[in-house]
């Protein structure tokens, strides 16, 4: 089997100088083993890249994140620095997670600040200082964001188009529950239910009135809430300009029709799912790429039902892909490119029906095997092929 050349480019102050290294063949797909369907215990899916949270406290990204003369040929390997993790949260090019102490640790492309520190690229997990510890951590595209135990919510990197490094402390979320953030919006809700949002410019907002919500998420154009009552209203993220900022006639959302007994939301950049009480997962928005999971690629504004999916006890969605986890099964995964590099093709057996606008989206939701295998030693470009 003949070696796999890859090439890459070291950003310099001029340019891009183009290098190869040649990297060692995966091994044959019918000799790798699979981590059993109980080793996964969370998933946190953002644009470019897919993290599990294992059993062992480690986190496993489908993008590595090591230096390039550390580069291994593989899938879902170990983001060094992470270590008793128990929440992950993933953004277009960095990632986020929360430890069992409340330390919160970051990495990958820093050019807002969003990982902390002045590097420009952060490998290793690093610690985020912040004042206590920390009960959530979410990401957005350019920023992140901590809900700390005390309920008080500290930012860092692109929040509402101001820059915040090191961590800020975003003052109108003093008792925050649950949080949220996308681009220029973050919106966080008490525990009382009460939700603010702060868009552009640092104003704040309450989208949804004095609707009692327990869980809120946000896509790149529209933020939905899961309320008391089992619905989901939504609600643009462009407030509209004669609209109040407070109580009920702040309002703008708009009910989901034909959802009832939700028990949690997850958003993507353009869609949206559901997770019901009776473990089925209902998704709408677009789905050009699969992300609905219901075997087209046909969008809606209707929630439709994720296929071969009746036992889900959670469930995850970010960029154009959505995941799941079913009841002693392990995870399930749908949406865009989940088939896109050779490895983990081989790696996962991943077949779902395929078609444009490319031949490795999953249009409904395929079992995601994940390798004990982490990867193959790198040897040097000169190294010749047998």
């Amino acid at each position: 089997m003949r070696r796999a050349l890859v090439t890459f480019c070291v950003v310099a102050t001029f340019g891009c100088e183009p290098r190869a290294m040649r990297l060692a063949p995966p091994p044959d797909p019918e000799k790798v083993s699979f981590v059993g369907a109980n080793d996964v215990l969370r998933v946190a899916v953002g644009a470019n890249d897919i993290c599990l949270l294992m059993g062992d406290g480690t986190v496993r990204c489908k993008q590595d994140w090591r230096p390039y003369g550390e580069r291994r040929l593989g899938s879902f390997l170990a983001v060094a620095g992470t270590r008793d993790v128990v929440q992950v949260a993933a953004g277009d090019h960095h990632a986020c997670a929360r430890t069992k102490t409340g330390a919160v640790i970051c990495w990958g492309r820093n050019d807002s600040g969003e990982v902390g520190g002045d590097d420009l690229f952060v490998r290793v997990a690093r610690v985020v200082p912040l004042p206590g510890p920390a009960a959530e951590v979410q990401v957005g595209e350019t920023a992140s964001c901590a809900r700390l135990a005390a309920g008080s919510v500290q930012c860092w990197g692109n929040v509402g188009q101001a820059k915040h490094a090191p961590p800020t402390e975003l003052s109108w979320f003093a008792k925050a529950t649950g949080l949220a953030l996308s681009g220029d919006a973050i919106c966080a809700h008490d525990a009382a239910g009460k939700l603010q949002c702060s868009f552009a410019g640092g104003l704040r907002v309450e989208p949804l009135g004095v609707a009692i919500v327990r869980q809120v998420v946000l896509g790149r154009f529209r933020g939905c809430g899961a309320l008391a009552d089992g619905t989901v209203q939504c609600f643009s993220l462009s407030r509209p300009k004669d609209a109040p900022t407070t109580g009920k006639a702040a309002a703008w959302g708009e009910p989901v029709t034909g959802l009832a007994d939700v028990v949690q939301l997850a958003a993507g950049t353009l869609h949206t799912c559901a997770r019901v009480k009776d473990g089925s997962v209902f998704c709408w928005g677009d789905n050009q790429y699969g992300q609905l999971g219901n075997g087209t690629r046909d969008g809606t504004t209707t929630p439709t039902r994720a296929a071969h999916l009746p036992d889900a006890i959670d469930v995850w969605a970010g960029g154009d892909r959505s995941c799941a986890m079913r009841v002693g099964k392990g995870i399930v995964c749908w949406g865009a490119d989940l088939q896109g590099d050779a490895m983990f093709r081989a790696l996962t057996g991943l077949t779902a029906e395929q078609g444009p606008p490319s031949a490795y989206d999953s249009l409904v939701p395929e079992t995601l095997r994940v390798p004990t295998f982490t990867g193959t030693p790198a040897v040097p470009a000169s190294a010749s092929a047998p």
